[in-house]
């Protein structure tokens, strides 16, 4: 016997395994964008300080 009960909280967990990948992947993209622009206004201020 199939319960139904269960399925909907099989589906919810599911998306919400799907949900937190998704949400980690982009924060992890973000982490590694924000730290490359960092990178290159470091540079930037870097050579800017060799001018003067």
């Amino acid at each position: 016997m199939d319960h139904p009960a269960r399925r909907p909280r099989s589906d919810t967990s599911r998306w919400l395994l799907v949900l937190s990948v998704v949400v980690g992947l982009a924060g992890l993209s973000y982490v590694a964008t924000v730290h490359n622009s960092l990178a290159a206004q470091q540079e930037i201020i870097a050579n800017m300080q060799q001018q003067l």
